[in-house]
Order: C-alpha cells, then structure tokens, then sequence
C-alpha cells in the first residue's frame, strides 16, 4: 500500500464512495500541455447532507448540498462509466438524484487578459485544480409505503443496470425491494421472501447481491424477483458477500465467525464451495472487497492494542487441491494494521494501481492509498507440448521418404555429375 493523501475534514463524513468516471483504456502517455483527468472521484457525505468530491490526489474538486430536510442516510453512486451520478436517500425515505459533469479546467479569454496586464506577481496557470468538476439536481422521489402500509425505513440504496436499463434499487427494513427507473419512477416492489429487513446491497456489474439475516442472495432485475440461495454444505451465517472481480461466476461470503468462502454460482441459483480461506484471517464482521486476483478483507472489531487489519487473500488458491503447486504460496499477501475505521472503499482502476480509502473512526480523516499489486495470470496449458518433437521426428522421415521414392534414390540421379 502506498499513501498518496492523508484529506483532513473540518465537519464529521460518515460515508465514502468512489464514482466511477471515464478512463481512457490505453498506456499511451498523456500530450504535453494536456492535463490527465482523473479516473474516480471519492465521495464524502456527511449526515447534514453535504458531499464533498475529492480526487485520487486528495484535492478537493467541488462541495455540494443534496437538500435534504432530514439526517442523510445512504449514498449510492452509478456504477458505470456512461454518466456520473449521485443518488442519497434520508431517514424518511427520500431520494435525491444529482448528475455530476467533470471536465478539463481551461483558462477563459478575460483571465488570459487580464493576466496579461497584471503587475502582481504571476502564478502558474497548472497551479491549483486542473479539473472542473459542477453538480446539477436532477429530481427527487420518495418510497413508497410497504405493502402493510407503513413508511418503511430504508436499510440500502444502490444503483445497477440490466441490458442497458438503469434503475435505482431501495431495500428496507421489512424484507422488501423497490425499484425504480432512471425518472424516478416506481418500476416494481417485491420481498425477498424473508422474514428480517434487507441488510446490504452490492453491485458489480448486473449483478446484485443482498444480505439479510445471515441469508444472502441475488436480486434479479430482469424478472424483478429476489432469490435467496442456498449452498450445500454452508451451515454459517453471512455477514457480508461481493462478487469475484475476475469472474462473476464465483462470490465471495464471510460469516460470523470470521471465516472467509468462495463459493461458484451457475445461473444465480447453483451453488457449491469452491474454497475456505484459513480460518483467523480476519476478526469478524469481516468486510469483504476484491480486486483482480486478490480479496481484501477488513477486520470488524479490534484487537487488544485497539488496531484493525487489513489483509490482501491470494485468489489463485481458490479451485486447487492441496498439493497442488499454486497452493505453495502462502493464502496471506500481506496483512496492514492501523486504527479504527467509520468507513473504507474501493476502486478498481485499468492499468492502474486500485484505489483503497479510510473514513478515520471519528469522520475527521481521510486517508487515500494506491494498491501496488499485479496478479499472476497462468499461461493456458499446451496439451500439444509434449508431442511436438516426436511428430515433428516423423514429419522429417516423411519428407525424406517421399524425396527418395520419388527420385529413385536418396538424391535425384539428375543432378549427379558425368
């Protein structure tokens, strides 16, 4: 981990979140004269309903108000590249969609003028912020009673797309899921068949995942239904699940005991255990992440020196028997310890170091850090490899045979002198 901005905060945040933006899938350098834009923006909300938005570097890009009448709940952010938006929900149900434009910052024709003829010391124009980052409130809807005709309160909000459809997904506390569409209509309301409130949602891709009660399962956009399931052999409760960064057939759960499990899901429905992390890699509530080839796992209680781990898990053991090579390198990456957190987030960046960020236990402190890590990507067997010198043996005989049945000799008689 590599620390690239300790942000202090003169008001308390109370939740992180990196919005995606666009990111240009290519290693060419960037033009001289021409400022790289940023490939996130992190979140910072606090309860009064204030956001700030802040840069990998850690500056401060734009401070908004969401114009919530009541304390801020939730924050959720899209999790694609087509548009930047920010929905946050408040205790009474309330939701408030902002769309966020960033671009270059460019110097106006009256600032190049009167710079000009100014007298005072000049500064760099590339000093200071060189992105322009605006907030436009797009519209606000509220969720609608429970099918018990109560207000309910909402214990998740989340943003996700299917075939191209965007909707904003609100889970409350009586088991239910309202979906709504990118105008804020009310598309479908359905339960999760469950007898506690929704506790988590988790987005990754199309893929939407919820927690509720030790239960965990996937809501399906396209059927607008929510399937809870079931893996054999998995008697423990969930904590907390995301999907595998490298492939979404697999998600990763950890229980309350602490122990972490991959499990492979087919068709959002089978379910079998693929492998289960040593147990005592990290003190329950574990909260999960995964990056490409590693999972991240934050401890959710203490020590006794008062410190919480974050440890990086090697996912190429997953699927491996015990003797098998890949399984000599130890499970544990590496393992960070450090103070209590109110929040963390993660973003996963192409060609890139990943974005990890800390929300101190107080709210006064952010600390943004750049994972270094490359994951060992096996090269695809040869099952050809171990014939190629014997067919290539018999290749040569053959040519040498036709070349003396045809001539009628080892050699063309031909070609022989006299």
């Amino acid at each position: 981990l590599v620390s690239k901005a300790v942000v202090p905060q003169e008001e308390e945040v109370s939740l992180l979140r990196f919005l995606p933006l666009r990111n240009p899938r290519t290693s060419a350098p960037t033009p001289m004269g021409q400022v790289a834009m940023p490939s996130t923006l992190l979140v910072a909300a606090q309860l009064d309903g204030t956001l700030r938005l802040f840069t990998p570097s850690g500056e401060l890009a734009t401070t908004f108000s969401t114009g919530h009448d009541q304390r801020l709940a939730h924050v959720a952010v899209s999790p694609l590249h087509d548009e930047y938006v920010v929905a946050t929900c408040d205790v009474s149900g309330i939701i408030r969609v902002h769309k966020v434009s960033v671009r270059q910052r460019r110097v106006s024709r009256e600032e190049r003028q009167a710079r000009k003829t100014s007298t005072a010391d000049k500064l760099s124009q590339h000093l200071g912020s060189q992105v322009n980052v605006t907030v436009n409130f797009n519209r606000q809807f509220r969720v609608p009673n429970g099918t018990n005709g109560t207000q309910p309160r909402v214990t998740a909000l989340a943003m996700a797309s299917q075939q191209g459809t965007k909707y904003f997904i609100a889970a409350d506390a009586a088991g239910e899921f309202a979906v709504f569409t990118r105008n804020g209509t009310l598309h479908a309301r359905f339960g999760a068949g469950l007898s506690s409130g929704i506790e988590s949602l988790y987005v990754h891709l199309s893929n939407v995942l919820f927690i509720s009660d030790g239960a965990w399962g996937f809501v399906d956009l396209e059927k607008m239904e929510a399937r809870r399931v079931h893996c054999p052999r998995f008697e423990g409760r969930v904590t907390s699940a995301v999907v595998d960064a490298q492939q979404q057939a697999r998600v990763l759960v950890a229980d309350t005991l602490g122990d972490i499990w991959v499990f492979g899901v087919q068709n959002k429905r089978q379910c079998k255990i693929e492998h289960r992390f040593p147990h005592g890699a990290a003190r329950p509530p574990v909260g999960l992440a995964s990056i490409r080839g590693f999972a991240l796992a934050l401890d959710g209680s203490a020590d006794a020196a008062g410190r919480v781990s974050l440890t990086a898990l090697n996912m190429s053991h997953t699927g491996k028997k015990r003797r098998d090579p890949a399984r000599a390198v130890p499970a544990v990456v590496w393992r960070r310890p450090g103070p209590r957190l109110r929040s963390w987030a993660v973003h996963k960046r192409y060609q890139q170091g990943d974005l990890l960020a800390f929300l101190s236990e107080d709210g006064l402190e952010i600390e943004i850090f750049e994972i270094l890590m490359q994951a060992y990507v096996q090269p695809a067997a040869d099952n050809f490899g171990n014939f190629k010198l014997p067919v290539f043996a018999v290749a040569i005989v053959l040519v040498l045979g036709y070349q003396y049945v045809k001539g009628k000799g080892a050699f063309d008689p031909g070609l022989a002198e006299g």
